[in-house]
């Protein structure tokens, strides 16, 4: 019975605590617009983005409770400073790139979606309207 209660609280020590790293590298941000992550279109509100693994990140819509997974490893590019939701915007679409959060030690970065190529006039049209759209990451 000693040796069960000893593993039980084992156990639940290292729930807690691996809980405790996790929690650490949560961000929230307010998102303005639509955004995608993948092949998934995410409404406007409040995010809350947390690392779930060394490749992956859940990135979940606290208004709507709407969660996606995103393949999203760490980069090691240390020029990448501040505290922020880096999003490419294209055509009047966004998507998200980079959640960079220096206080919560967190730089990642995702697939971008591939624009679809039209016509040679809407290429035309579109050409120059790439940028890149920032928002805060509160904590």
């Amino acid at each position: 019975m000693k040796k069960f209660t000893a593993i039980a609280i084992f156990t639940l020590g290292f729930l807690v605590a691996g809980n405790a790293v996790a929690q650490h590298k949560q961000v929230r941000a307010n998102v303005p617009f639509s955004f995608t992550v993948g092949n998934k279109i995410l409404p406007p509100g409040a995010y809350s983005i947390t690392a779930v693994s060394e490749g992956g990140i859940e990135i979940r819509n606290l208004d709507r409770h709407l969660s996606v997974l995103a393949m999203a490893p760490n980069t090691a590019d240390g020029s990448k400073k501040g505290n922020v939701l880096v999003f490419e915007k294209h055509a009047g679409e966004y998507s998200l790139r980079d959640v960079i959060c220096e206080t919560a030690a967190m730089n990642r970065s995702l697939v971008v979606k591939h624009w679809k190529k039209g016509s040679l006039m809407e290429e035309a049209e579109n050409q120059g309207t790439s940028s890149l759209v920032y928002v805060a990451i509160g904590e």
